[in-house]
């Protein structure tokens, strides 16, 4: 394994609570490489997939990012609307249709969850991919209607 160079860093109070965003905190400060995310190729079977789509509140997606890593699921798909030329210009990192899962406040509401579960980013035809390839159905908890629901299938 490759190791990799630690440096301290030390800073005053008024410059960490800054860095941390918050009033107050306890604790170390640390900047660290985001995941690289779960291809959504990986032939390791998924059973329990939480999709995410139009969930713009950071605080819920921390939340639930953190309830399916407890629950044990095999990762998070946050989907990203749908492909058009104007998005082809945007990069999937914008999370243009759900709150950033590396946000400050989504970061603290997952509690570590954003850095364990795997998360896969993409447009309906790869969810539709990922849905196919591991054989699952999709079931839609949908807020607008109140209604919860299974989907059709994709064939």
């Amino acid at each position: 394994t490759a190791q990799t160079a630690m440096v301290a860093q030390f800073a005053d109070d008024r410059v960490l609570r800054t860095v941390a965003g918050l009033s107050s905190f306890s604790g170390p400060i640390g900047v660290v490489a985001l995941p690289p995310g779960r291809c959504p190729e990986d032939p390791t079977p998924m059973r329990r997939l939480l999709v995410l789509s139009g969930v713009t509140d950071p605080g819920n997606v921390g939340t639930l990012l953190r309830t399916a890593l407890g629950l044990g699921w095999d990762a998070a798909f946050l989907l990203a609307g749908h492909e058009s030329p104007e998005r082809k210009q945007q990069s999937l990192h914008s999370w243009p249709n759900c709150a950033d899962p590396f946000g400050e406040k989504a970061l603290r509401a997952a509690a570590g969850a954003s850095f364990l579960l795997p998360i896969i980013r993409g447009y309906p035809p790869t969810l539709r991919h990922v849905l196919k390839r591991h054989d699952m159905t999709l079931r839609v908890a949908d807020l607008v209607s109140g209604r919860a629901k299974i989907a059709p299938p994709y064939h």
